[in-house]
């Protein structure tokens, strides 16, 4: 009985060693060490898109804010990607990142669509991809500028579409309205009287190299 004892004990010892090992919740001298789970809250300062026409100066982006719980504080933050060139057509991004005392980060971007395009034009409708007739509504946001409610065409991955040109749409690197970053390259798009087309090859986490095909309906 005495020997049962001894390796009952034993045996409690080691539980209480691996369990003070694997607490979620550690204490040193009765106080918790447990980091709590706040990611910086961040906003742009000023809209979340720029338009503008090629051939201006230089372009200075309004910037970001973060508010930072550990510190109780509201922070100015600077860009850590700009590839706005505003005296060329395109689609660009500006990137803020910051990272908190927690180790929890968070990111934000802004999206500066340079454009040429007829401020008549509107391509604003209801579309559907080829293929699995997955239903797109487009809506026209600012000159050449579109929201677009399903850029993937199956899972909806909410995100802006710019035309830089009468011809030419593009889907900057931009964080999607239903969470992580997302673009799109190898874009196509065609419209006459009776039809408008548009494809692209969209790069998002868990998303194939495969082209897209979305028609006018």
């Amino acid at each position: 009985m005495k020997k049962l004892l001894i390796l009952l004990a034993v045996a409690g010892i080691g539980l209480y060693s691996c369990e003070m090992e694997n607490d979620p919740n550690p204490t040193v001298n009765g106080e918790s060490n447990t980091v709590p789970v706040i990611y910086p809250e961040m906003f742009l300062v000023g809209p979340d898109y720029v338009v503008l026409s090629p051939g201006g100066g230089p372009y200075t982006d309004a910037g970001a804010r973060v508010y930072d719980f550990f510190k109780s504080d509201t922070l100015p933050l600077s860009s850590y990607f700009n590839n706005v060139d505003p005296a060329t057509e395109g689609f660009y991004s500006v990137k803020y990142k910051y990272k908190n005392e927690g180790g929890y980060e968070s990111s934000i971007i802004r999206v500066v669509l340079v454009t040429s395009v007829d401020p008549n034009m509107d391509i604003s409708g209801f579309y559907r991809r080829t293929g699995n007739n997955s239903p797109v509504n487009i809506t026209k946001v600012d000159r050449g500028l579109y929201w677009n409610d399903n850029i993937a065409g199956s899972t909806p991955i909410l995100a802006y579409m710019g035309f830089i040109n009468n011809t030419t749409v593009a889907v900057t690197d931009q964080l999607s309205a239903t969470g992580g970053e997302v673009s799109c390259d190898g874009t196509t798009f065609s419209m006459d009287a009776t039809d408008t087309t548009y494809s692209w090859i969209v790069h998002a986490a868990g998303f194939g190299t495969g082209r897209r095909t979305f028609t006018h309906q």
